[in-house]
């Protein structure tokens, strides 16, 4: 069984729009699709941590401490998505480090030392963290868990659906791109925003990792559960993909 890495906006968790019904869909998507991969979920802070960061800089606060507000929503916005999920299906205590994951799903990479994806049961069907420190947004911290447990692809499940060549909330002739290698990621996703809690599509230190890896980032809408699925499960998708 193929292990897959979802990085999951923390505002695709918490909907503003209907939050429970969503939270509930999401969360039986979850576990349907984790009889067919090994899923591992890392939950960003979303709007939550932007309100904190917010103020927190209105007050002063150094980019460190804001960095940790961040991460503390992250954690709390895991613990909400365990918790739906139950003990059956996902640990209830969230790990604060990419190790301490691999060590709670099982401990060890699936990657074979050939490079190819090796096969390692795990009890726990859905493994789910939030951030770890500051300076890594979850983004880094996914593509981080990514590389070690042998995982074959990450999904980032964000806002909008798929990589434009600029922020298409702010430039309405934004151009969607429906695929891009990962050097063309890399530019986008360092021309973004920087400090804690940046808007952006993905992280640029995500983006390095997957580049040396080689191994590719699914981008999709993450209130499209269709989409989602699909890129979850390995299958075409409406979104971008990067892969060289």
């Amino acid at each position: 069984m193929e292990s897959v890495v979802l990085s999951l906006g923390g505002s695709i968790l918490i909907s503003q729009k209907n939050p429970e019904a969503f939270l509930g869909d999401l969360c039986a998507l979850l576990e349907k699709v984790s009889s067919e991969v090994n899923l591992y979920v890392v939950v960003g802070g979303g709007w939550i941590a932007r309100y904190y960061i917010t103020q927190g800089r209105a007050k002063g606060l150094s980019e460190h401490e804001l960095d940790l507000l961040g991460i503390g929503a992250t954690r709390m916005n895991s613990r909400l998505l365990t918790a739906v999920l139950g003990s059956k299906l996902s640990n209830q205590h969230i790990p604060e480090s990419v190790e301490a994951m691999v060590q709670l799903s099982g401990g060890g990479s699936d990657r074979d030392s050939d490079g190819s994806s090796g096969v390692r049961s795990n009890k726990i069907p859905i493994k789910v963290m939030g951030g770890t420190e500051p300076g890594h947004t979850t983004d880094a911290v996914s593509a981080m868990l990514l590389e070690s447990v042998g995982g074959t692809r990450l999904i980032n499940a964000t806002s909008v659906n798929g990589v434009y060549n600029r922020d298409p909330n702010i430039h309405s002739d934004a151009v969607h791109l429906p695929e891009l290698t990962h050097e063309r990621m890399v530019q986008i996703a360092q021309g973004g925003g920087s400090g804690a809690g940046p808007h952006i599509v993905f992280d640029p230190t995500g983006a390095k990792i997957l580049q040396r890896l080689q191994i590719p980032l699914y981008v999709v809408k993450g209130w499209d559960l269709t989409a989602l699925e699909n890129a979850l499960l390995g299958k075409d998708f409406d979104g971008s993909i990067v892969i060289d």
